[in-house]
């Protein structure tokens, strides 16, 4: 699949086929993937947690904000659930700055992930402090982000915005994302 297919078809999904895990193996690969992607400065400080057993995805759950907009009809029920979540953190002693590495890993693990028929959610919603209690990690481990995996299990799609950007669903619980033109977001050419 193309690029511009791959971006045209990655989407927040925030529900999913719980029948359907995000086999490990193909996981691997993803990681193996990210180790190769550019890094500011070159300092490579991002750290991985993979949270896949059951116990644990229901521990982190309920840590996790989902879907603002929605005024809490976007989390997902029991059965629409994430059947696994990458855990993107950095070490606080390489840098206290990861976000363009931080940026870079998570579009391209949803990139790899909408390749292969599996979709998610960037996550930024959550106590640090919590989350990386959960996982066991040391306080130099630092969450920036979780990304939510699964088989998608909705329909989005993506309309003009017109006055408001924010995210609705219909009575059908298709999801629409309002997303600003070309037109708006290209400014000049010099």
């Amino acid at each position: 699949m193309a690029v511009g297919q791959l971006l045209r078809k990655n989407r927040s999904y925030r529900r999913y086929d719980e029948r359907v895990e995000v086999p490990l193996p193909l996981v691997g690969r993803w990681l193996e993937d990210l180790t190769l992607l550019p890094s500011a400065r070159n300092l490579q400080p991002l750290r991985y947690v993979v949270v896949r057993t059951r116990e644990v995805l229901e521990a982190l759950f309920p840590l996790l904000g989902w879907a603002g907009y929605l005024k809490g009809k976007g989390t997902p029920p029991k059965g629409e659930r994430p059947t696994l979540y990458v855990v993107i953190g950095y070490d606080k002693r390489l840098t206290t700055n990861p976000w363009i590495d931080v940026g870079i890993a998570a579009q391209s693990l949803l990139l790899m992930a909408t390749e292969k028929g599996y979709g998610g959610c960037m996550i930024g919603s959550f106590s640090e402090e919590a989350v990386r209690g959960l996982l066991g990690m040391e306080e130099w481990f630092g969450v920036a982000l979780v990304v939510a995996l699964g088989k998608p299990k909705e329909k989005i799609v993506i309309v003009p915005a017109r006055g408001s950007i924010e995210y609705y669903r219909d009575e059908k619980q298709i999801h629409y994302v309002p997303k600003r033109g070309v037109g708006e977001v290209w400014l000049k050419t010099l």
